[in-house]
């Protein structure tokens, strides 16, 4: 399967949307759900974040990567859920890096499709301060 991604919010987020499916995919992630979330509203983010459970329990081989408004102001909300394999803020996820990083995380052994190499896994850029790592396969919150 490949990158599929839900959208929660505004215009800006659908258009974004296609963005991020283009640059993961381009990346070479597959099997992967990305949640670009919204912020407006708790209703909002209590939505991202039951959408998030329901997919990993639909689709418990598929990795979850949470993006968006919410994940850009609250990273340690969604850095916490067990089902979150990685959080990206906003300023990251329209970028082809963020997405060959994400691979690199997600598959070490196997070689990026733009550098021909991966590395281990490492940290999760997050602009809203908290320093997040991936670990064990899922991203969690550094001291």
């Amino acid at each position: 399967m490949t990158v599929e991604v839900m959208t929660f919010g505004c215009r800006l987020n659908a258009y974004e949307s296609e963005t991020i499916r283009r640059e993961a995919q381009a990346a070479g992630l597959a099997d992967t759900v990305v949640v670009n979330t919204c912020a407006v509203t708790a209703e909002a983010v209590r939505q991202a974040r039951q959408a998030i459970r329901k997919v990993a329990r639909e689709r418990p081989s598929a990795r979850i990567v949470v993006t968006g408004c919410a994940a850009q102001t609250e990273p340690a909300t969604f850095a916490e859920m067990r089902e979150v394999d990685r959080v990206l803020g906003n300023e990251e996820k329209l970028k082809a890096a963020a997405w060959q990083e994400t691979r690199r995380v997600f598959a070490p052994s196997l070689p990026s499709p733009a550098s021909g190499g991966g590395s281990g896994r490492g940290p999760v850029n997050n602009p809203a301060g908290a320093n997040l790592t991936a670990n064990e396969g899922r991203v969690g919150l550094q001291p």
